[in-house]
Formats: structure tokens, sequence, C-alpha cells
């Protein structure tokens, strides 16, 4: 297995300390990401069901976006609780799907440019 990175946003130093470093998604969650689609639910009775990993904050709406590029699912965006909203949109779900293209087009250029530095070093 690669390297894992987590970035969290918009939580207090406790909460984001408990994330640690989940385990990829499991259930419905991991199915859905795996084969390069979104994932959006709103669940007022909780998400435990959902794949979302246990060591994330409780929540009752999630949106996911898979970070892809042509060949490869290199990761996921999750965003947790939409402020002032019980549930996320087809528009959130738009805005996340891009933002996660872009990340995803960074880490691949990133990563192509990581390799040759790295034989040329060795």
């Amino acid at each position: 297995m690669g390297r894992r990175y987590l970035l969290t946003s918009g939580m207090d130093v406790a909460t984001s300390g408990g994330v640690g470093h989940p385990t990829p998604p499991a259930g419905v969650l991991g199915r859905v990401l795996a084969a390069g689609r979104c994932f959006r639910v709103a669940n007022h009775g909780g998400l435990d069901a959902a794949g979302v990993p246990p060591s994330f904050p409780p929540s009752t709406a999630v949106l996911a976006a898979p970070i892809l590029s042509p060949a490869h699912v290199h990761g996921w965006v999750c965003l947790l609780d939409k402020v002032g909203a019980d549930a996320f949109t087809d528009e959130d779900e738009r805005f996340a799907r891009m933002l996660a293209a872009q990340v995803g087009r960074i880490y691949e250029n990133g990563s192509l440019y990581a390799d040759p530095l790295r034989h040329s070093t060795s």
C-alpha cells in the first residue's frame, strides 16, 4: 500500500486528532468510490452502515468524491454535515467532483515528476 495522507479542515483540534489515519472506506461508500462515483447521503439516524470510517466524527450527512486519474482512484474527498442545511445538494456534488478531479490531476502530475526525479538522484 502506498502512502496515505489526511487533511482535515473545519474541525477543532481534538476532533481532528481523533480521526487519526482512517482505513479506506468500506461498505457502500467504499464500493461507490472504488467505482469512481460520488457518494451522497443524509441520514438523521447516523451513517454507521454507509461505510464512513468509524474514527470520523458523528455526522448526519456525507458527500464523498473520488480523487481520480484515468487509471486509478488515488483517494477521496469527504465532506460532513453541510452548514446551514440538512443535506448536500446536486450542486454540492458537482463542486466536490470538480475539486476531486483537480486534486487527482495535481497528484498525478506531481507523481509523474517525482518518479524521474527519484531515479535521477539514485
